[in-house]
């Protein structure tokens, strides 16, 4: 009688847990399902219980937290919590630690569609644009052709080190071929002007001033100018990322409902 009790005490404690999750009732969810895990550490439920404390948690605004129950439900096996640790990864900017552990999901059956999908998110933040490209086809299809056109530029992008060469050639050049007008013209003024000291401290035969002053100045925007154009394409480069990576979620979500369940 006891045992009978204590089984209808556990399903009733579980269909709380789940009316409140499916109705976005945080909070409540969470405390179902931690009252139910306390008392039956073993449930069979066990996985998906620990990856919807995790949602739960995630919903809140708490990514750290949830981190930990997915971790929890993976060690239980619940497929799903592999899925969505890594896309919190994603979230928190740990492009990595997502990439690796959503490359291992797209060989798990029941989430291979979706882990593949954002396998390929996590490649394009991390700049393996091919790979990426190669990913996205077997998922968005013919969705994708607007995505794929970006991802080719991004392969062709300019290069930072070229950046820095023009740059270095002449000041504001490597900005200019970053695409910035405003950083060239700036480049351009802080490269020439001290160079332009410099050298007419030498006709002056102001050798003292050139050592104490002039050098060290050019030096300093003449090396800072190159780094800059460098960062110019840099920055331009991630940003352009990013956006290829929102459209192609847009694109995604398009054909699916919700990415998540």
């Amino acid at each position: 009688m006891n045992a009978l009790f204590f089984i209808m005490l556990s399903l009733s404690i579980s269909n709380w847990g789940d009316f409140y999750y499916q109705n976005k009732y945080c909070f409540q969810a969470i405390t179902e399902y931690k009252r139910i895990l306390y008392f039956y550490p073993h449930h069979t439920r066990r996985g998906e219980m620990l990856y919807r404390i995790g949602k739960c948690l995630r919903e809140e605004g708490k990514p750290r937290q949830a981190l930990q129950y997915f971790k929890l439900s993976m060690a239980e096996g619940y497929p799903k919590a592999f899925l969505s640790c890594g896309v919190t990864l994603l979230g928190l900017g740990e492009w990595g630690a997502a990439e690796s552990l959503l490359s291992y999901s797209t060989n798990i059956p029941e989430i291979r569609s979706d882990a593949r999908f954002f396998h390929a998110i996590s490649l394009i933040l991390l700049g393996k644009y091919q790979r990426a490209k190669q990913e996205l086809k077997g998922v968005l299809g013919k969705d994708g052709i607007e995505v794929y056109a970006r991802l080719e530029k991004l392969l062709h992008w300019p290069s930072p080190e070229k950046a820095k060469i023009l740059s270095s050639l002449i000041p504001g050049l490597g900005q200019a071929y970053a695409g910035s007008g405003k950083d060239a013209l700036g480049g351009a003024i802080t490269g020439f002007l001290p160079l332009a000291l410099l050298v007419m401290h030498w006709t002056e035969g102001d050798y003292i001033t050139i050592i104490i002053q002039d050098f060290p100045i050019f030096f300093r925007y003449y090396r800072g100018g190159m780094i800059r154009a460098a960062q110019l394409v840099q920055e331009r480069r991630e940003k352009f990322s990013l956006k290829t990576a929102v459209l192609a979620l847009e694109k995604w979500k398009s054909k699916h409902s919700t990415p998540e369940k």
